[in-house]
């Protein structure tokens, strides 16, 4: 009966969470826009963005969409894999974000990334738009150690599982 209940109560509560005056309970906006691109140009935005890192995978084509596929294919509590580009306003890749939107439950990002260090925030406002706009509670996956005062600013919490 509780269930029932929450349930009819829970949608009624997000909306005026949402208007709340607390920024991290409103919705998040970026200036860049996000874009669903297929894994063909998922790679090609990857590989122009990590020139800077000293260790990192080297995907082909075919073994890179079969690893998307293989994703997408997830059974259990994942799905409805996005695979996103980040475009700044002037329409430049900025970055990339991989992840299972789960309408009412957490969204589970997979990876994020950007092309250069400053735009790491865009990339993950722009990840946090999308997921909002696709239904998800809350966004959650590893966090990344060079990235950790982005992450606070933008008010994520940690806690180890």
């Amino acid at each position: 009966m509780l269930k029932g209940v929450s349930g009819l109560l829970a949608a009624p509560m997000d909306l005026l969470l949402s208007k709340a005056p607390v920024g991290m309970l409103r919705r998040p906006r970026s200036v860049c826009s996000s874009k669903l691109v297929s894994a063909a140009e998922l790679l090609e935005c990857i590989q122009e963005g990590r020139g800077h890192e000293s260790l990192r995978p080297a995907y082909s084509m075919p073994t890179f969409g079969w690893l998307i596929s293989q994703a997408g294919k997830a059974k259990g509590r994942h799905q409805g894999l996005r695979t996103m580009i980040v475009l700044g306003p002037d329409g430049e890749r900025r970055g990339w974000f991989v992840y299972y939107a789960n309408p009412g439950r957490p969204a589970y990002v997979l990876q994020i990334g950007a092309h250069r260090r400053l735009q790491f925030g865009e990339a993950l406002l722009a990840l946090f738009q999308d997921a909002w706009e696709q239904g998800s509670a809350a966004v959650k996956g590893q966090a990344i150690p060079q990235f950790l005062t982005t992450l606070t600013e933008q008010h994520c919490l940690f806690r180890s599982e």
